[in-house]
C-alpha cells in the first residue's frame, strides 16, 4: 500500500527523523500518528493527487480545536483499467474468501469452464488459453463442461442463491456464451440475478467465497 503522506506531503522519501505537528498544524510536512493508506487493483487505477491537514477548518467558535488530532484530508483520482472488470457479488457472507484477479495475466482468454453441483452449486472452474486453472468450491455433484471454441467467449451469467442449513449458498449458475451456447449445475431456486458482459468482455475469473460448496461469487471480466 502507498503512505499518501509520504507519497505528496515528503515527495516519495521516508523521513528518519521525526517531527512532531503542532495542533492545528500549518503545515504538512510533520508527522501525526493518523495514516492515509491506498491501493489500487488490475480493475481500477487509483491515484493520490492531494494530501492536507486540514485542522484549521474544524475549530470551535473560540478558534480551540475540536479534536487532538489533526485533521487529515486526501484527494484522489481513479480509473477503470481498459481490460478488466468485475460483476456485482451474489450469495452470502461465509466461507473462505477468493480472488483469481491477482493471477489473471494479460489478454486472457477462456479455453474451458466446468460446474460441479446437484441441489446446489458445488464448485467452479475456469481453464484459460494460457494454461492457468482456476477451481473453487468442494469435490462433489456432477459435472458440465463447456470446450470454448477459438473468438468464443462467455456473455452472461445467470445465479440463484438461496438457504441452506441457515446460510445463503449459490444453488444455480448458468453461463451462455457468444455463440449462444450453454453450461449450467444446480437447482434454480430462491433469488436469481442475470450478469452480462460489457461488450467485448468475457468470463476469465472468479471473486467469492466457498467451503465445500460454493458461498458466495461474483465473476471477472476480461476484454477479448
Amino acid at each position: 500500500m502507498t503512505d499518501a503522506w509520504v507519497q505528496l506531503a515528503r515527495g516519495g522519501v521516508v523521513p528518519t527523523v521525526e517531527s512532531f505537528c503542532d495542533n492545528p498544524s500549518l503545515v504538512n510536512t510533520c508527522e501525526i500518528v493518523d495514516k492515509v493508506l491506498y491501493r489500487g487493483s488490475k480493475l481500477v487505477n487509483l491515484q493520490a493527487t492531494e494530501f492536507a491537514y486540514d485542522s484549521n477548518k474544524f475549530l470551535q467558535s473560540s478558534g480551540a480545536i475540536l479534536t487532538d488530532h489533526n485533521i487529515v484530508r486526501t484527494n484522489y483520482t481513479w480509473s477503470l483499467n481498459n481490460d478488466l472488470r468485475q460483476s456485482d457479488i451474489w450469495g452470502g457472507p461465509h466461507g473462505t474468501f477468493f480472488n483469481d484477479l491477482p493471477s489473471i495475466p494479460s489478454s486472457p482468454k477462456l479455453a474451458s469452464i466446468t460446474l460441479k453441483g446437484a441441489s446446489r452449486l458445488d464448485s467452479v472452474s475456469v481453464t484459460l488459453r494460457s494454461g492457468q486453472t482456476f477451481t473453487h468450491g468442494g469435490s462433489g455433484g456432477t459435472a458440465s463442461t463447456l470446450a470454448l471454441a477459438t473468438g468464443e467467449y462467455l456473455t452472461k451469467a445467470t445465479v440463484c442463491q438461496a438457504q441452506k442449513d441457515n446460510t445463503t449458498r449459490i444453488f444455480y449458475i448458468a453461463f451462455t456464451s457468444s455463440t449462444g451456447r450453454l453450461v449450467q449445475s444446480g437447482t434454480k431456486s430462491g433469488d436469481c440475478v442475470d450478469w452480462i458482459a460489457e461488450t467485448g468482455f468475457g468470463v476469465v475469473g472468479f471473486v467469492g467465497a466457498n467451503g465445500d460448496e460454493v458461498d458466495q461469487l461474483a465473476v471477472i471480466y476480461g476484454r477479448q
